[in-house]
């Protein structure tokens, strides 16, 4: 049994979107979401749920999987169950018996004229006799009853179903400045056709002729470049897996929105998301620690195991990890760690001295701080190349070695082709930057 725990729901609606079978609803008094719970109050105390109990036919059977003289258990062995949506791999406990494929599935309903009964007015009940009769011609096809009515009442007004009225009116333009500078005329020699992209061509270009110029032929037509942490370069025996610099959640922007402390609250900390058949392999399980090696260091968070991230693969987001030297010096209190750094030679450790915790301020809010962790900084561990190789200790240590750094930074400054390009510049003037400097300072 599932139930929410209303003291924790914020009311963002997200297990809503994410639930396969619709079971999930917002109370409107309370603001939080809710769903049934088999009536846990009973269950709790030995008694059936209450729609098990009021059921005239005895439809409902509820009872213990784990216990194998149980009825469901035995209705179970004895087969023809099915369940819904069982390719969601949510592993439905809620089976059925003899039941037609229209009652498991939606899409197979007819609900052309409403929902049997969420569309209903008070006092407007309709039984099944006068269902007949107003549609005979669907008297015998299965309609939907358990889902929502989701008909928009501006669709309606519109005269459109809803689908066509999203997708007239869902998504709109905001007027900013050069929103049209691509579509400009040119304006050289009284010619009238646009500007076009920033490029020689003015066009979206699929062959590259600056990159043919510059020494890159090979690359100036779209096509697979195999990096270096291409799977058949990674040794998968020694622990090698690909690590996601780029992963972050959407609940924070980096670490710049650590002053927001709902949404602190919310993605407080990063684990490395690692898939359960590679945790398998490895032998590691939830809220362990983990050491992530790169080519440079190591930084040690926590482990969380998901089918969310693809075999072979970890990241750990970039949102969090923030840290100061000193308590009262530094960014936000509630969203960083109180950390100490040891050099040894080109090696640089840092160890959390204290993560976060309540403390005074013109906010109630911060005394109420009830995390102790805000995740690890691991963005000084990433060599200059593109995917380091992830592979411990203490949550939040983290050591790193710049002479490694180098030695990385040099490699792959051997693999590039230097300037000058032609006409000796030293890069093609059309490629704009921030602030652009002038013509001559392009050229060698």
């Amino acid at each position: 049994m599932i139930d929410v725990d209303a003291q924790a729901c914020i009311g963002c609606q997200a297990c809503l979107q994410g639930c396969p079978y619709d079971a999930l609803y917002i109370n409107e008094s309370k603001g939080t979401a809710e769903k049934c719970h088999f009536c846990v109050h009973r269950t709790e105390r030995g008694l059936a749920p209450a729609c098990a109990v009021v059921c005239p036919t005895e439809a409902i059977v509820p009872g213990d999987f784990h216990d194998p003289q149980s009825v469901v258990s035995k209705l179970r062995a004895e087969g023809h169950l099915t369940a819904r949506k069982v390719e969601a791999g949510t592993g439905p406990n809620v089976l059925y018996r003899e039941v037609a494929q229209s009652g498991l599935d939606p899409l197979q309903t007819n609900a052309s004229g409403g929902y049997l009964w969420a569309a209903q007015r008070e006092g407007d009940w309709l039984d099944a006799e006068r269902f007949r009769a107003a549609d005979p011609a669907s008297a015998t096809e299965a309609r939907t009853t358990y889902d929502v009515d989701r008909s928009s009442p501006f669709a309606k007004a519109a005269g459109m179903d809803p689908l066509s009225y999203m997708r007239r009116y869902g998504a709109f333009e905001i007027p900013y400045a050069g929103q049209r500078r691509y579509e400009a005329p040119r304006n050289e020699h009284g010619s009238t056709e646009p500007t076009g992209f920033q490029t020689p061509s003015g066009k979206l270009e699929i062959h590259s002729a600056t990159l043919a110029d510059w020494g890159w032929g090979e690359h100036a037509t779209p096509g697979y470049i195999s990096s270096h942490v291409h799977w058949r370069e990674l040794d998968a025996a020694a622990g090698e897996m690909v690590l996601l610099p780029t992963f972050r959640l959407p609940t924070l922007i980096h670490t710049r929105s650590a002053n927001s402390k709902w949404l602190q609250e919310i993605s407080h900390t990063n684990p490395l998301w690692m898939h359960p058949r590679d945790a398998e392999r490895l032998g590691v399980s939830v809220g362990e620690l983990v050491r992530v090696r790169t080519t440079i260091g190591y930084f040690v968070p926590r482990l969380w195991v998901t089918e969310g991230i693809h075999p072979g693969v970890v990241a750990c987001s970039h949102h969090a990890g923030r840290w100061h030297l000193h308590r009262e010096v530094g960014s936000e209190r509630l969203a960083s760690a109180l950390v100490d750094i040891k050099r040894e030679g080109s090696t640089f450790f840092v160890r959390q001295k204290q993560g976060v915790e309540p403390f005074e301020s013109d906010d109630p809010d911060t005394s109420r701080i009830w995390w102790k962790e805000i995740g690890v900084n691991q963005n000084l561990t990433f060599p200059v190349q593109p995917d380091p190789v992830s592979g411990e200790d203490r949550f939040g240590d983290i050591r790193v070695d710049t002479e490694k750094s180098r030695r990385v930074y040099r490699e792959w400054l051997a693999l590039t082709r230097p300037a000058p390009g032609p006409d000796r510049l030293r890069r093609p003037r059309w490629l704009h930057r921030p602030t652009r400097p002038s013509d001559e300072t392009y050229r060698l």
